[in-house]
């Protein structure tokens, strides 16, 4: 569907329970934050989590299902480490998925020997006690990482480059539209318009929650109810 169909479901859906025109600035207002929304229900809602069991009913690739929701924003890229020591965020950066290092040693025969190893990303504390064991410390077979506020540290500290395979953010859909000061409308145009970054099989799902969006703005109570059942039962 077009950014233009769902606008048109969503209004649709809104007349049904006699609320108020949506707004066009109204639509992209809802559409940018029901963007987010959705991205962060299909990697996994902290909120679901309870005591001694913290999973979502949703999240990164519990299911096949989820997996390809989301097979759009899967992203692989190279980084090589800063001066600082740091294996910097991507600019898109949105989820973690995983961090390999490449090993590569010469045998006798001069063919490089390659080996993929996964660096195992642990709490800051954990990584401090890792890097005291004076018996097993992090090494080229079991390398280890933790996140900072710039990107990865990763040890040991030879490693210069590392396989990052993560979840990029949504790029910010947005409805344009003309103005004609004649008839006092506004018309959809499709020049300046960003198209949403999810599959086809979402799109219902997305405007459901930006009709909630909407619902929560306007305080209209049966709208955000129908929103809400229908979003629970598609999940």
């Amino acid at each position: 569907m077009s950014i233009n169909e769902i606008y048109l479901l969503v209004t649709w859906l809104a007349d049904k329970y006699e609320s108020r025109q949506i707004g066009d600035e109204q639509f992209n207002y809802a559409i940018a934050a029901a963007n987010l929304d959705l991205w962060k229900k299909k990697i996994g809602l902290p909120e679901d989590y309870q005591i001694n069991a913290p999973f979502s009913r949703q999240a990164w690739q519990v299911t096949n299902k989820i997996s390809d929701d989301m097979r759009y924003f899967i992203t692989q890229v190279n980084i090589a480490k800063n001066a600082a020591s740091i294996f910097p965020y991507p600019a898109d950066y949105g989820a973690f998925s995983s961090m390999r290092y490449r090993r590569v040693l010469n045998n006798d025969c001069n063919v490089p020997d390659v080996k993929t190893r996964t660096v195992e990303l642990v709490t800051d504390a954990e990584l401090s006690e890792r890097l005291d064991n004076t018996v097993i410390q992090p090494d080229y077979d079991y390398p280890v990482g933790a996140w900072y506020g710039a990107g990865w540290k990763v040890y040991p500290q030879i490693i210069t480059n590392v396989d990052l395979t993560y979840l990029r953010l949504p790029v910010t859909p947005y409805r344009n539209y003309t103005f004609d000061p004649v008839t006092d409308l506004t018309t959809y145009d499709p020049i300046g318009s960003v198209q949403l970054d999810y599959p086809e099989t979402l799109h219902i799902d997305f405007a459901y929650l930006v009709l909630k969006q909407f619902a929560i703005n306007i305080r209209e109570a049966d709208l955000y109810e129908m929103a809400q059942q229908r979003i629970k039962a598609g999940e």
